[in-house]
């Protein structure tokens, strides 16, 4: 019964999370914004894959949380998945990530050979190269227990955008997130 009304909220979290604020730049903050648009084109996409993922018990629902634990969680999460990013090379190119739950966006910009995130801000222009992923999917990205190729493979992320800069930053996520368990099988 717990499941299912965790189910439900990450449901009602989901729906209400795609919506945009053109006040605001976090889906956190709620407001109404425009109702009836997504935060971005491929974003229920992830939305539908996580809860079909949660559904089958290989991902598990982050706890819901207040609006400020909620931020303090969406910024750590953002700053472990940049952290994990090889150094920016010269020519590197800024992208965004949108966490579907929250509705939260953040870009990362190369800087100085770091990568260097602007969190929660507004949503991107349709022409900036934009990852959409399910926060519970970025976690266990992080973590190590999930690879980007399964997480890509298994729609809770996704990246958009111009073909070039896109298969450049799926090849740089598939770098810096393999999948451990060929490695082990190979040992």
């Amino acid at each position: 019964m717990r499941q299912r009304a965790i189910l439900s909220a990450l449901v009602v979290a989901l729906v209400t999370g795609f919506i945009t604020q053109s006040a605001s730049a976090c889906g956190l903050e709620g407001g109404l914004g425009d109702a009836f648009s997504a935060a971005h084109e491929g974003s229920l996409d992830v939305a539908f894959a996580t809860r079909d993922a949660i559904t089958s018990g290989w991902l598990v629902p982050d706890p819901v949380l207040e609006t400020e634990a909620a931020h303090d969680r969406a910024d750590e999460r953002m700053r472990m998945f940049a952290a994990g990013l090889p150094a920016a090379q010269r020519g590197a190119r800024p992208f965004a990530v949108l966490l579907v739950e929250s509705g939260v966006w953040t870009r990362i910009s190369p800087k100085a050979g770091r990568w260097s995130l602007a969190i929660h801000i507004e949503k991107p222009d349709s022409s900036e190269t934009a990852v959409l992923a399910s926060e519970a999917a970025l976690r266990k990205l992080v973590d190590g227990q999930l690879s980007a190729e399964q997480a890509l493979s298994n729609g809770v992320l996704t990246v958009r955008g111009e073909p070039v800069a896109r298969d450049r930053l799926i090849a740089k996520l598939r770098q810096v997130y393999p999948d451990r368990s060929a490695k082990t099988a190979l040992r």
